[in-house]
This record gives structure tokens, C-alpha cells and sequence, in this order.
């Protein structure tokens, strides 16, 4: 357990929740000359950060737009220890194409709908599921695949399971945001090829396009081609796996940046 008058010399924000003026005032009394950090994994429009962002010394974020419009410095997000966990084991992998995600708009059922109807097409092993609860649930047309829809939140540590257990997984970014989601990120950890809808993928220093493939709506899921469904992932350098890996995070915010 740390002494009381433990002294520290930074503090490190991942989030995109709000944290007021005043706790960080309260920190730097208590610790002179300590280093306020926070890092951004959504678009600041969708958080409630804007009054405390000043706050801090040094401002990441995830999104490429955000940086460029708030001057703040850009960072990829990262992947958890347990990606990388006994990856070995799920050399056989169980699923062709897997989704789990939230409801968020009409667009996003029928992109799923498009896959659902695509996958049994081209008889692939898939699991793709939306998540509604009673607020989103309006999203839903009035006649709806119910195989689609689940109003259970799975847990991230099962979803990460289905991502190994499955070949190629699908991204589809909410609005304009050009960040990565997890999704993308922990593809790199797992193994497991990409479909997504975020075009600035292809600046990133991971992109293969044997790995991953850019759609732009839901018409294209119907032209995408089997091939990419048969051919074996290209595994990626040890660099550019661990550069974002959580370690590989930590040590691009605190390797001579104060």
C-alpha cells in the first residue's frame, strides 16, 4: 500500500469521462510539479470533456480530425494483455465472420442484415449480433431478422474469445470519426483480418490489404470476394504488433515528451 505522502510525478487519464478543474487543482497542490496526461478514445463532440480539457499538460487523442482541429497530439489506442493471451490455441478458428455491437442507428441493422444475408450466401460460418436495449430498439425496422438482435451486453473478456475464434471480424465506425476502434486494434494482436467502413486505415503502418478490406456502405458487403474470405491472414512484424500494445502506448507518452 503507497504512504500517504507518496509524492507523484504524473497522472495518466484513459478515458472519456469528465473530470473537473478542481480535482486537478487539488492534485497538483498535493503533488508539486506533477504532469496531468489524458488520452481521448472517443470524439470529443461525444464527451463531456471540453470545460476540464485545459486542465491538462498534455492532450492525446484517437482521432486524427480531433487532433488536427483542437491542436492536440494524436495516438492510436491500444490493445489489452488478454488479446495476446493463449493465441496459439485458436489456430482452428470456429467462425468465418463475426459482429457484436451496439445499435446505433437503422444504417447499422441493414449493414448487418447485408452480412447475414451475404455469409449464408457464400455458407460461411458466421456469429453477428446486434445489441438493442429498450432506447435503441426504435432503430429496429418493423419486420427484423431476430437472430440479429440480442438484448444481452456480452462482456468484453467473451467477446474477445469470439474475435480469436474468428477469422475475419467486422468495424463499422459511428459518424465521422476517422479513429480506430478497438476492433481494428485488437485485430492486430489476434490475428484476425478486417472488414471496415474507416477509409484512413490505409495510412496506418499496419494495413495489408490482404488483411483488411474497405467497404463504404452496405451495398458493397455483396461485392466483396470470396477470395478474402479463403486466403490465410499475413502476419505483421513484432514491431508494429507491440508498438500497439498497451506497453508500446505507455512507453510513446512518457518516452521524452516532458
Amino acid at each position: 500500500m503507497e504512504e500517504k505522502n507518496t509524492i507523484y510525478d504524473y497522472f495518466l487519464v484513459v478515458a472519456g469521462a469528465e473530470f473537473s478543474e478542481g480535482f486537478i487543482k487539488k492534485l497538483r497542490k498535493l503533488n508539486i510539479g506533477i504532469k496531468c496526461i489524458i488520452f481521448i478514445w472517443d470524439k470529443l463532440e461525444t464527451t463531456s470533456l471540453s470545460k476540464s480539457i485545459n486542465a491538462f499538460d498534455k492532450i492525446y487523442t484517437f482521432d486524427k480530425k480531433d487532433a488536427e482541429i483542437f491542436n492536440f497530439n494524436f495516438l492510436s489506442s491500444f490493445y489489452s494483455d488478454e488479446c495476446k493471451e493463449n493465441i496459439a490455441d485458436y489456430k482452428e478458428r470456429e467462425y468465418d465472420l463475426y459482429y457484436i455491437g451496439r445499435l446505433r442507428s437503422v444504417a447499422r441493422y441493414y449493414y448487418i442484415k447485408s452480412l447475414f444475408e451475404y455469409s449464408r450466401l457464400l455458407k460461411l460460418r458466421f456469429y453477428l449480433k446486434l445489441w438493442v436495449t429498450d432506447k435503441t430498439s426504435k432503430c429496429l425496422p418493423v419486420e427484423y431478422e431476430e437472430s440479429l438482435v440480442s438484448y444481452e451486453k456480452i462482456d468484453y473478456i467473451k467477446n474477445l474469445d469470439y474475435v480469436k475464434k474468428s477469422r475475419i471480424v467486422l468495424e463499422l465506425i459511428h459518424g465521422n470519426q476517422t479513429g480506430l476502434t478497438l476492433r481494428a486494434i485488437e485485430s492486430i494482436a489476434t490475428q484476425t483480418k478486417l472488414i471496415t467502413t474507416n477509409k484512413d486505415i490505409v495510412n496506418y503502418d499496419f494495413y495489408n490489404s490482404e488483411n483488411i478490406l474497405i467497404i463504404e456502405n452496405e451495398k458493397d458487403i455483396l461485392n466483396i470476394s470470396r477470395s478474402f474470405f479463403e486466403k490465410p491472414y499475413k502476419k505483421l512484424s513484432i514491431q508494429i504488433v507491440e508498438k500497439y500494445s498497451v506497453k508500446g502506448f505507455i512507453d510513446t507518452i512518457f518516452n521524452g515528451n516532458f
